[in-house]
């Protein structure tokens, strides 16, 4: 079961012998259960032996997540059929609550490129539109002395399941110009190894992850961040893989997976990068 989700049931059958008229049903918590914040548990009163009846567990909002073990017995004229039921409840599901980077690209301009310009791609998985006032895309290099320094800020507002194009440093090598920018910068990226953060600043961050640490308030100002390639700063146990003059990293699931790990949440594959104006994904 799972906190505000729907109940579960568990079929049991009677097998009570020699009995006469219905056998009477009881639910009963076993030691160890938290008086306040249990499951809601319900059952037939009575049965007929050897009829099959079910119990249905619920877990309302409030329900405290762990393991609940329950003695189902059904019982009459002397005899009784004794049965256990473990539940599982497991916490409410929780939607994306914030914004992502979706997609990296560092190889344009380059003989060879994809595109003409590096571009940062950004998506709102959330059920809200977001203002994108006061929030910033920002660069480091993957292993370098230097500190984050803003690439762009940003402006208007994302809607549920919208992207938003950031160009970057830009010039006429490479095969093709990019779809309309949602906002555009300078910054020079790397094309296999680099970190790059949504900030909820437009000022640039005096850190880089590495040399410099960033300090709690630092990172509490980062909204993702995606290391990638050999990049020494990252979200979980492995930054994202590394990209190429033809090849961006995105997201998975069209940007709506976010576990907080860049090497599970990113896959490499041809840049195709996506503006305001692309098509929505709403992430379920």
């Amino acid at each position: 079961a799972t906190v505000g989700g729907p109940s579960v049931s568990q079929s049991f059958t009677a097998t009570g012998t020699n009995t006469t008229g219905p056998l009477t049903v009881t639910v009963t918590p076993q030691p160890g259960a938290p008086t306040t914040g249990a499951p809601t548990v319900s059952a037939p009163a009575t049965v007929t032996s050897g009829a099959a009846f079910n119990v249905t567990v619920s877990a309302p909002a409030g329900t405290a997540p762990g393991t609940y073990t329950y003695e189902v017995k059904a019982e009459g004229s002397g005899a009784s059929d004794t049965s256990t039921l473990t539940v599982t409840v497991q916490g409410a599901a929780s939607g994306p609550s914030n914004l992502v980077i979706s997609q990296v690209y560092g190889g344009g301009n380059v003989a060879g490129a994809a595109y003409q310009s590096d571009f940062v791609e950004l998506f709102n998985p959330t059920a809200a539109p977001v203002n994108l006032a006061g929030l910033s895309v920002q660069y480091a290099s993957a292993t370098g002395t230097g500190n984050f320094a803003k690439a762009a800020d940003l402006t208007g507002t994302l809607q549920p399941g919208q992207y938003y194009l950031v160009r970057l440093a830009t010039g006429t090598a490479g095969n093709a110009p990019l779809p309309a920018p949602d906002a555009s910068g300078t910054t020079n990226m790397s094309g296999t190894a680099g970190k790059v953060i949504l900030a909820n600043t437009t000022a640039a961050l005096a850190c880089n992850g590495g040399s410099t640490p960033c300090t709690p308030a630092q990172q509490a100002q980062i909204i993702d961040l995606v290391g990638y390639g050999s990049a020494n700063f990252y979200e979980g146990s492995a930054p994202a893989p590394a990209p190429s003059a033809a090849d961006s990293i995105f997201r998975k699931l069209n940007g709506c997976q976010d576990t907080n790990q860049n090497g599970d949440d990113f896959v490499t594959g041809a840049a195709a990068p996506r503006n305001s104006a692309a098509s929505f994904n709403v992430c379920n």
